[in-house]
C-alpha cells in the first residue's frame, strides 16, 4: 500500500523488522531502494566493515553510514558496542 500513496518513503528499521516489512516493501516497488545502515561507530564495530568496499562506508566521529543492501541484510547487533 505505501507505494501506491508517495514517490517517496523513507522508513528507519530494526534487523527483526526486514523479513516482514522491507522485503515486501522491495518487492512492491521492484526493487527501487536505496540501502542504508546507520549505526553508532566505535573501534569495536569497526569489524563489521570487513568485505565492504571504502566507497560506502562513511565516519563521523560516534557515528557510521553504511550504503549497500548486502551490508543492510546481514547487520544486527544484539548490544551496543
Amino acid at each position: 500500500m505505501i507505494p501506491k500513496l508517495c514517490g517517496q518513503f523513507v522508513a528507519f528499521t530494526i534487523s527483526s523488522e526486514r523479513d516482514k516489512f522491507v522485503q515486501p516493501l522491495a518487492k512492491a516497488v521492484g526493487n527501487r531502494i536505496q540501502y542504508l545502515t546507520l549505526f553508532r561507530g566505535s573501534k569495536e564495530t569497526r569489524r563489521l566493515y570487513k568485505g565492504v568496499k571504502k566507497s560506502n562506508i562513511q565516519e563521523s566521529l560516534d557515528g557510521a553510514l553504511i550504503t549497500g543492501q548486502e551490508f543492510f541484510e546481514r547487520f544486527d547487533l544484539d548490544e551496543e558496542a
